[in-house]
């Protein structure tokens, strides 16, 4: 389906799918910073939602083991933070649509999930999963969104260029015409049929 086939709707419902999607890699690092801060001050409280990793960093951190691999708090919460910070990379520019965040992302959290098996918490992992599907709609819509765009530009290139063929003098910087997407408010050539930001139809 190409974008001249959504209507504005849809192509807003698209959008903000993604930013669904993307957003669960936001909440699941804030939620597992949560956790580790918590941890560190002796709390109970625990997001199922939150990082294994993170969780095992915190175990190494303060249940100290005499002649184990164990962390001081300090370094401990240096590495939370450094995971949970690439978490809110992958949200951030996956909500700009950028498919190897999305892809990146969901490789990570789904191994992040196989640490939950070991111990035998079904719950964490079967949280892990729901959000993977979460993510993964996210990561579809965004795959439509950008399939599309190319061949929006394309329609108003064709249209640009057939009208530059007729007569060149047209599209001299001082004879264009901009005009206002009614929808989003982008800055259009008079000749595009179709707004490039978000695939409206413009009125003849």
């Amino acid at each position: 389906m190409s974008k001249t086939e959504l209507s504005k709707e849809e192509i807003y419902k698209k959008e903000e799918e993604v930013k669904k999607g993307a957003s669960w890699f936001i909440w699941i690092a804030i939620l597992s910073i949560i956790n580790s801060i918590v941890i560190h001050l002796n709390g109970s409280l625990n997001f199922i939602i939150g990082l294994g990793m993170t969780q095992i960093v915190d175990a190494l951190s303060i249940f100290q083991e005499p002649g184990g691999f164990n962390l001081d708090k300090t370094t401990g919460l240096s590495i939370d933070v450094l995971i949970t910070g690439v978490f809110l990379l992958f949200g951030y520019h996956a909500r700009q649509k950028k498919a190897w965040a999305f892809i990146i992302g969901m490789i990570l959290y789904a191994l992040d999930g196989l640490i939950f098996l070991p111990v035998k918490d079904f719950l964490g992992f079967g949280f892990h999963v729901f959000a993977l599907v979460m993510i993964f709609k996210g990561f579809q819509a965004m795959r439509v969104l950008n399939k599309i765009e190319v061949p929006l530009i394309e329609v108003n290139d064709s249209v640009v260029s057939g009208t530059s063929s007729t007569d060149s003098s047209l599209f001299s910087k001082q004879q264009v015409t901009y005009l206002e997407c009614p929808s989003c408010g982008s800055e259009l050539n008079e000749n595009f049929k179709y707004c490039s930001s978000c695939g409206m139809r413009i009125p003849e």
